[in-house]
């Protein structure tokens, strides 16, 4: 159960990671 938990939490911080890298991408600051 605890496993599942932190992977969750990881997948979250590497889905916004994603979108973050994505959006410098497109509108680069």
């Amino acid at each position: 159960m605890g496993s599942t938990a932190i992977d969750s939490l990881a997948k979250r911080g590497n889905v916004t990671n994603y979108y973050q890298k994505q959006s410098k991408d497109i509108l680069p600051m």
